[in-house]
């Protein structure tokens, strides 16, 4: 792998070999959208959630960046990602991210200010 000079094929090895650091650093330089959920996968699977942080920022995976700082207890990153899908007009997001605060009136504010006409589930 050291010895690799195409980009993807170094990214590429990097995963398969579970170089996360390797993979990491690569996928800067390959700045993809691919590349940065492949290593999202491959850093959640070995329990790195920095990495995955990392990747699902630059990929913008708002759900789950919003689901991982839930999972180890970001909430004040949880508020920023509230804040973000406010400033995103996404209700849904809005939504999980008041759930996963505990924050009973943001869910009732979003659930007042969505035209249920534009509610995916009605």
């Amino acid at each position: 792998m050291h010895f690799v000079q195409d980009k993807k094929t170094r990214f590429e090895l990097a995963i398969e070999c579970g170089n996360l650091d390797v993979a990491l650093e690569t996928a800067r330089q390959l700045d993809r959208l691919e590349s940065w959920g492949r290593l999202g996968e491959a850093a959640l699977a070995q329990g790195n959630h920095r990495i995955v942080e990392t990747a699902y920022q630059k990929a913008k995976n708002f759900e789950k960046l919003s689901f991982l700082y839930l999972a180890v207890g970001a909430t004040d990153k949880l508020g920023k990602m509230a804040k973000i899908a406010e400033t995103r007009k996404e209700p849904m997001s809005r939504f999980h991210n008041a759930l996963y605060l505990g924050d009973v009136i943001g869910r009732i504010n979003v659930l007042r200010s969505v035209d249920m006409c534009e509610w995916p589930y009605s």
